[in-house]
């Protein structure tokens, strides 16, 4: 098992309305076999009271350097590319339940092979653009 624990970070609060700039406290992260295992201030403390073999945990001083979730949102429907530039389609409010409607009204008319040349469009794009 691979444990890493990163110290001294930043961390981006990802409430709604905020900017990177706005973060919590100073706090540590655990990681193990590249899972999130805990996000708490002073784990190091933490894990030595518990037990824990230190020698066997990878200490990454950070220095209070920002942490915040990755520059991509990999979850995307294929199927739904390009969806709203038929007649109808757009979701004016931007709501989940707009959204669900207009896709109900929309991909009964849908052709398989339509949906896969959009969707081939779709990857080259997300492709392109890491």
């Amino acid at each position: 098992m691979s444990t890493q624990l990163f110290i001294n970070a930043h961390i981006a609060t990802g409430m709604p309305g905020s900017t990177a700039a706005e973060t919590a406290a100073i706090q540590d992260i655990l990681v193990e076999d590249g899972k999130f295992i805990s996000i708490a201030p002073h784990l190091k403390a933490t894990l030595e009271a518990q037990g824990k073999d230190m020698a066997s945990v990878e200490v990454v001083d950070l220095g209070g350097k920002l942490v915040c979730p990755p520059f991509c949102d990999t979850h995307l429907h294929l199927d739904y590319v390009f969806t709203a530039r038929k007649p109808g389609a757009v979701n004016e409010s931007g709501t989940l339940f707009e959204g669900i409607q207009r896709w109900s009204e929309t991909k009964a008319d849908l052709a398989v092979d339509e949906i896969k040349e959009r969707a081939k469009i779709g990857i080259a794009k997300e492709m392109r653009h890491g």
